[in-house]
């Protein structure tokens, strides 16, 4: 993995210890984990074992649709269009998974990490996030096309869901970095948080 890093001109070293930091102060941070860690672990988990149980049984209504449809295109469009929307508004709202996080320059700015091992970093650390979130949204809804439409079909629907969440993922990174560039960085935080909020 080493090489492939060298030929893409990513400092290895860095990009494993960027990724690691960001993926632990994302999950402390971030809606994924809830709350911080240290001497509120046990409630952290709390809420991490809630939020799965939430998303599972977003899931559970969307695998009764495709349990209970006839049509095979419908289950599989609203399936689809759930992943989409759920990873969309995960990236755009929860700006820590972002391609791009605005207090990275105060800490790395002056450090010897080229912007293309950042990027390779961030990206990482993005795509792990929201394919965690993949599989808590849509584990549910797979099984049920497995059960009901047969093996192909299971398989076919892992693969939409994991490309279309993938796609989502990067437009959403691609329209974050526009809009920091556009309207900047403070600006950009205070309004995600209204449209949170």
């Amino acid at each position: 993995m080493r090489r492939l890093f060298e030929a893409l001109d990513v400092d290895y070293d860095h990009w494993k210890a960027l990724t690691l930091t960001a993926l632990r102060i994302d999950l402390r941070a971030s809606r994924l984990g809830g709350a911080h860690f240290g001497h509120q672990e046990v409630k952290a988990a709390g809420m991490l074992i809630g939020q799965f149980i939430f998303y599972s049984a977003m899931g559970v209504a969307v695998a009764l649709l495709v349990w209970f449809s006839t049509d095979l295109f419908l289950a599989a469009t609203t399936v689809v269009t759930y992943v989409m929307f759920m990873i969309a508004t995960t990236a755009l709202l929860d700006h820590n998974a972002a391609i791009v996080s605005p207090d990275d320059h105060a800490i790395l700015g002056f450090r010897p990490v080229t912007s293309r091992t950042y990027f390779a970093a961030r990206l990482t650390n993005m795509l792990v996030y929201t394919t965690v979130m993949t599989t808590v949204f849509s584990y549910v809804p797979i099984v049920a096309f497995f059960v009901r439409y047969g093996v192909a079909v299971g398989f076919a629907t892992i693969v939409a869901v994991y490309a279309s969440s993938t796609a989502t993922a990067l437009t959403m990174a691609a329209l974050y970095g526009w809009l920091v560039r556009t309207v900047g960085p403070d600006r950009l935080k205070r309004t995600l948080s209204y449209v949170q909020f």
